[in-house]
């Protein structure tokens, strides 16, 4: 009885193993051909400090970066080891586009480019937003450091180079100086070598709350009304104000002290920033 019931386990054992190997491919540790890329991008969004119409471009949502139709980043390929490490693919634009049939967003490269990959000794990098004006000496130092220094991130030549605007108060130069990074890993899908990069933040954040003037009427089928006080920056450094009323501010990478004033000027405020990391949040309330 015992033997029978360990025979039917081990019967359908196999069975769950042969329905999984028939629902994924195995990526082979080396192939002779190279196929073609197929390109996912999400953002790993930031994390919270220890311490504490139509968009052509991306957009937020909490604390992660939604991309949108006509956002851009830049592909790397390197392939080889050591000292035999070549660029295969530098700075390739990647546009995203809505498919039509699954309304999912597709990154495809420009028109008439084909990106084939998956041979031995590949790594593939990604980084937004694009530039097409990338400074070539940065490119040369990115493939000079994945030989010299493997061990340190590949774009950290492009980390310690991108510039930031100190005014970020419009969502343009916002999104501008919001670096992202990403490798990864590839898997086979259909036949396509896939990629599926999961960004992160080189930047760190600061998160400003502002009080906020809250109206209490006698008659209790009034509700309360709530105005967003709106705050005046008098330093250098300018915040974006979202539509939630706070204020965001990324860091370059020496620290800025932000000041600014709100309640038409009467009452001012100063933060100094610290104990951030790159890829982390912290929050401010003003009193």
């Amino acid at each position: 009885m015992k033997i029978q019931n360990i025979y039917h386990l081990l019967q359908a054992a196999l069975l769950l193993l042969l329905a999984a190997s028939c629902t994924q491919e195995e990526f082979p540790a080396a192939q002779d051909k190279a196929r073609q890329l197929t390109i996912s991008v999400t953002d790993g969004g930031y994390n919270t400090s220890a311490v504490d119409g139509k968009i052509t471009r991306a957009v937020e949502n909490g604390y992660t970066t939604e991309f949108t139709e006509g956002d851009a980043c830049g592909l790397f390929m390197v392939r080889g080891l050591y000292s035999d490490k070549k660029m295969i693919y530098s700075n390739v634009k990647l546009t995203a586009e809505r498919d039509a049939a699954t309304g999912k967003l597709t990154w495809k490269p420009e028109a008439g480019t084909t990106l084939e990959g998956g041979l031995s000794d590949e790594e593939y990098y990604l980084y937004y937003p694009y530039k097409a004006d990338l400074d070539d000496t940065v490119i040369s130092k990115l493939l000079e450091y994945a030989i010299m220094n493997p061990q340190l991130p590949f774009f950290y030549p492009l980390v310690n180079r991108w510039p930031v605007e100190v005014d970020q108060s419009s969502y343009a130069d916002y999104t501008a100086s919001d670096l992202m990074t990403a490798s990864c890993t590839p898997t086979l899908d259909n036949g396509a070598v896939r990629l599926d990069f999961v960004m992160t933040h080189a930047l760190s954040l600061v998160v400003i709350e502002i009080p906020k003037t809250v109206y209490k009427f006698t008659d209790v089928q009034v509700p309360n009304y709530t105005v967003q006080s709106e705050a005046t920056f008098t330093g250098t450094a300018k915040p974006l104000r979202m539509t939630d009323g706070t204020y965001r501010y990324l860091l370059p990478n020496s620290l800025p002290t932000i000041e600014g004033s709100y309640d038409g000027g009467n009452r001012e405020f100063t933060i100094t920033p610290s104990g951030l990391s790159s890829g982390s949040y912290k929050r401010y309330k003003v009193d």
